[in-house]
């Protein structure tokens, strides 16, 4: 999953995702619970 992540495959199909973000912790992504979702909605 990482190669195919971080080189590609093929090669040089990476993840796009990798060239807008910068990670600031150990995690790469930050994924909200279904909780903090739902505060946002305002329902």
């Amino acid at each position: 999953m990482l190669t195919n992540m971080f080189i590609g495959s093929p090669v040089g199909n990476y993840d796009r995702i990798l060239d807008f973000s910068t990670a600031k912790t150990g995690s790469l992504y930050f994924v909200p619970t279904f909780n903090l979702i739902d505060d946002f909605s305002g329902d």
